[in-house]
């Protein structure tokens, strides 16, 4: 069991957890009374915001429902032949949803995961000029640490997937070659 009482070493985890989410911005150099107080105050409520022991984000439902999207969109793949060769690609550009290859062509795919009559038309209005610039960056730098792939031919697709009234997924609309370099 965890006490209601925040140690030491759990003392700057807090600070910034409250600084990420905007509660309010404490100095962390000053370790007065009031601060101490104000942390220990919300030790309990953090604790059931966040996973014990280390203070990381559950992971919210729309990251699972998006997860579930790339899933499916990573089986619809694999299906027609496509290997996966990387899923959720991450560097300070960017994030790569899914990374397919086959013979000689090398698929980046931005998958949206929308609810029924979202606003942004099934997420295909959420992949903006700026957002397409990103994904192109973050794919130049995938090909520098994976130069096996450096002469395949690139292509971006977008996957628009949609949660039916049952909560229940389907790939509403497969968007090929949806932007090029």
């Amino acid at each position: 069991q965890h006490s209601s009482k925040m140690s030491a070493a759990e003392r700057p985890q807090l600070v910034h957890l409250l600084r990420r989410t905007s509660i309010i911005l404490i100095d962390p150099g000053h370790q007065n009374y009031s601060n101490l107080w104000f942390l220990n105050l919300f030790y309990p409520i953090a604790r059931c915001l966040y996973d014990p022991i280390v203070f990381q984000p559950r992971k919210s439902m729309s990251i699972r429902i998006g997860n579930l999207g790339e899933q499916l969109v990573c089986d619809r793949l694999q299906t027609l032949g496509w290997t996966i060769a990387a899923r959720q690609w991450k560097c300070r550009w960017g994030e790569l949803d899914i990374v397919a290859v086959r013979d000689s062509d090398l698929k980046f795919v931005e998958v949206k995961t929308r609810s029924h009559r979202n606003w942004d038309a099934s997420g295909a209005l959420a992949i903006t000029p700026r957002k397409q610039r990103r994904l192109i960056r973050t794919a130049q730098v995938f090909l520098q640490q994976h130069p096996d792939y450096f002469s395949c031919n690139c292509i971006f697709d977008a996957a628009l997937v949609s949660i039916g009234d049952r909560q229940h997924l389907e790939l509403h609309e497969y968007i090929e070659s949806a932007f090029e370099l």
